[in-house]
């Protein structure tokens, strides 16, 4: 579950639930966190729920979920802030001018391809 105080679940997980991202589904949920940094506040937020692993893009859905908050909660949420998340600078910026989530992973597969290829001989186990 993501959310916070401010957070429009109900808005965002018809927003995502539109965007059709194979393997996932979202449920707008109310909760409690027992953790900082929203401890015993009432919180809206999204239910992530996998229904399908070998479908799921991991990537997409990340960028998607980034793309659909700074939609919804303009000045809330700082990409830029975490920015090791992403990886890019060029991904953060595209997200926060309101690119679409899908379009922003999709340019990001071929750095990721090539990230792939020279991490390759130190990995240990493949």
């Amino acid at each position: 579950m993501v959310g916070a105080p401010w957070f429009q679940g109900r808005e965002v997980a018809e927003y995502l639930n539109s965007r059709n991202i194979p393997g996932v589904r979202f449920l707008a949920r109310r909760f409690r966190p027992t953790e900082a940094p929203y401890k015993d506040e009432d919180c809206d937020g999204l239910d992530i729920q996998l229904v399908n692993r070998d479908e799921l893009d991991d990537g997409r859905l990340g960028m998607e979920l980034l793309a659909a908050t700074l939609k919804f909660h303009p000045g809330k949420f700082n990409v830029k802030a975490d920015i090791r998340i992403l990886g890019s600078d060029d991904a953060a910026a595209r997200l926060m001018r309101g690119e679409d989530g899908a379009a922003v992973n999709e340019s990001t597969q071929k750095d990721l391809a090539a990230f792939r290829k020279l991490r390759q001989p130190y990995l240990l186990y493949d």
